[in-house]
């Protein structure tokens, strides 16, 4: 999960999965790699994971890149722009951690805003995106994500109520038979 550059430290992730005595006598040499992680029994669980926490490490990027050029378009440094998002990152920990326990309880209340708030909210994200010469793909992507949780009657929740919207398949049009 980390790339070579960081095999032997401790910020390296690598995530395993399958037999849990087969983990147990290689441990020790594996922590040697860096933070190693045993995920349990099912041997695909790894994979999974690393597939999802790909995802998540390209979300968070896009939208840094995203607020990079942004905040550029003002003039300001990529590097100022990263010292404040970094310093946000901890808030961002604590929301994933509440969230998931909203996420497992199906309770999703709206102290961190609504959907219908939030969505209003990524409107405007999305046009200071044009006015300001920056491509708007991220926002309009999270528009879309916002206006489908709106649509299916999620607009009152909180926002972790988004999670329900997507564990929906959505329906993609028929591909024409050759």
């Amino acid at each position: 999960m980390s790339g070579t550059r960081l095999v032997g430290e401790r910020e390296a992730l690598f995530l395993l999965s399958g037999s849990p005595q087969a983990f147990g006598v290689h441990q020790g040499a594996l922590q040697a790699l860096g933070n190693v992680v045993h995920l349990g029994a099912d041997a695909g669980l790894a994979s999974l994971f690393d597939t999802a926490l790909f995802g998540l490490a390209w979300s968070a990027l896009a939208g840094f890149y995203h607020a990079v050029a942004l905040i550029g378009s003002a003039g300001v440094s990529a590097n100022e722009v990263a010292t404040v998002a970094t310093g946000h990152l901890p808030f961002l920990a604590r929301l994933m951690t509440e969230h998931a326990e909203q996420i497992s309880t199906g309770e999703y209340p709206n102290h961190d805003g609504t959907v219908d708030v939030h969505a209003a909210a990524m409107g405007h994200f999305v046009e200071t995106s044009r006015q300001r010469g920056v491509a708007p793909d991220v926002p309009e992507f999270l528009k879309g994500l916002l206006d489908r949780a709106v649509a299916l009657g999620y607009g009152h929740s909180g926002i972790a109520g988004v999670t329900e919207v997507i564990k929906q398949p959505v329906a993609r049009a028929a591909t024409p038979a050759r």
